[in-house]
């Protein structure tokens, strides 16, 4: 999820035994605005985290935050000191590098980065747990966003055509009812 306040708090009251990831992507609202304008216009990073703590007060399921670093966007030593600050003890932060797609405006952070960006988080005394190291088998790649983006958000390039592009690439499924094709 990118983080529904009122949608985890209803989950949480559902009694699931499901563990929650939260696609944060930044723990500072105005960048997250960027990146995920829909949902961080509506819900600042302090109430995704309340709700997101209330869930695991409720259920003692774990809470993942995902990070998808972009290269110079949110990958830079003053992002993870705020993602330190707004962690908690234990919350499970995952990093992933973004995976560069044909002519999107993003890449791939250095290596360097991601490394500094997680000592900072484990440097931080109110940050302890959390995914391994980054790097190797430890590392997920995010695959293309599919939605439909923000005008003058930083995803606004990126997905442009990508409706298009899908439907020239993917064939009709085939007619459910015995011997008709579409």
């Amino acid at each position: 999820t990118v983080g529904l306040p009122p949608q985890i708090e209803a989950l949480a009251e559902e009694g699931l035994a499901c563990t929650l990831a939260i696609s944060l992507h930044s723990a500072n609202d105005e960048l997250r605005a960027r990146l995920i304008p829909t949902a961080a216009r509506k819900w600042s990073v302090d109430r995704i985290l309340t709700s997101a703590r209330n869930y695991f007060a409720l259920t003692g399921r774990r809470v993942t935050y995902e990070m998808v670093l972009l290269a110079g966007v949110n990958d830079r030593p003053e992002d993870a000191r705020i993602a330190a600050t707004r962690l908690h003890s234990g919350e499970h932060v995952n990093l992933i590098p973004y995976n560069p797609i044909g002519e999107a405006p993003f890449g791939r952070p250095d290596p360097a980065a991601i490394r500094e960006y997680y000592a900072t988080l484990e440097a931080d005394p109110t940050h302890r747990g959390g995914r391994g190291a980054p790097g190797g088998d430890h590392v997920a790649h995010l695959a293309p966003l599919q939605g439909t983006p923000v005008e003058g958000t930083v995803a606004d390039q990126e997905n442009e055509g990508l409706e298009d592009r899908r439907r020239e690439e993917e064939p009709a499924p085939p007619d459910p009812r015995p011997g008709r094709r579409r």
